[in-house]
């Protein structure tokens, strides 16, 4: 199976999405919903069921289908939770590298098709930018932490990795004079609005350092997000790909020429500016 099998046509999706309603609660699908993938049902029943002939259809949302399952499995004798290494078979790591293989099963070619590893940066990416603030104010007890999620662009990314096409890793810059201090807030950030993102898929630089220099091996394979502009194209120099993305105080300019320049409104712009790179 070649890696843009595995691709969403989002557009297509997403107006699926909007076509199809829970029937437990009739909340309309979104993206979620959709991705959760085996939470839709079209059963034509057999005798002897009481419900013989009859055609039957489910569409339950991601809250409604942990329902089901909340009062399904606790009355089942048998545990129907296996712990299958199913995933194994398509999903390896190589040379430190997340690989998905071409073949879903034993005893195929294991040919492996390599991952992109997308590095996205906070401050004015994931949190909104305070173009206000000065260094002293952003050197203060609570400053990162208390900075408000952008949104759309935090379900973009979560949307991003539930469809496991790609390895998510934070990039972010810290103050050098309060480097713990800064770090340390920004992890209880991530916590809070990105738990996905687990402590080793978040890299943290200092403000003013190339984030090109602590990546080993960067390749057309690796993409960066970010806002600021000498920072993607630092990465393009160094043999990575770049996408930036607007904010509240940047975009005036058009000094970032080399690759797309996004806002994100809604999970399938960001997942379609990876494709179109």
């Amino acid at each position: 199976m070649e890696e843009n099998e595995y691709k969403c046509t989002l557009t297509e999706e997403f107006a699926e999405s909007a076509k199809i309603k829970c029937t437990m609660c009739g909340k309309q699908f979104d993206i979620e919903d959709l991705y959760l993938g085996d939470n839709r049902y079209d059963i034509f029943v057999n005798y002897p069921s009481k419900y013989d002939l009859k055609r039957l259809q489910f569409n339950f949302c991601c809250d409604c289908f942990d329902k089901v399952l909340d009062t399904i499995i606790p009355m089942c004798k048998n545990d129907p939770v296996v712990d299958d290494d199913w995933w194994d078979h398509c999903l390896h790591t190589v040379g430190g590298r997340a690989y998905i293989f071409k073949d879903m099963g034993p005893g195929g070619s294991n040919v492996p098709l390599r991952k992109k590893r997308v590095y996205i940066d906070m401050d004015g990416v994931l949190a909104e930018y305070n173009p206000a603030a000065n260094v002293e104010e952003m050197e203060k007890e609570g400053y990162f932490r208390s900075l408000r999620p952008r949104k759309s662009m935090v379900l973009a990314v979560k949307t991003l990795i539930k469809t496991q096409l790609t390895e998510v890793f934070v990039l972010s810059a810290v103050l050098p004079q309060c480097k713990e201090q800064s770090e340390r807030e920004k992890n209880e950030w991530l916590n809070k609005f990105l738990p996905e993102i687990d402590s080793e898929h978040r890299l943290f630089t200092v403000c003013g350092r190339n984030k090109a220099e602590i990546i080993k091996d960067i390749s057309d394979n690796d993409i960066l997000l970010d806002d600021h502009s000498p920072n993607l194209k630092a990465w393009i120099a160094a043999g990575g790909k770049a996408i930036k993305v607007l904010n509240e105080g940047n975009g005036t300019k058009g000094t970032f020429v080399t690759g797309p320049r996004i806002k994100i409104e809604k999970p399938e712009d960001l997942i379609s500016a990876l494709q179109s790179i």
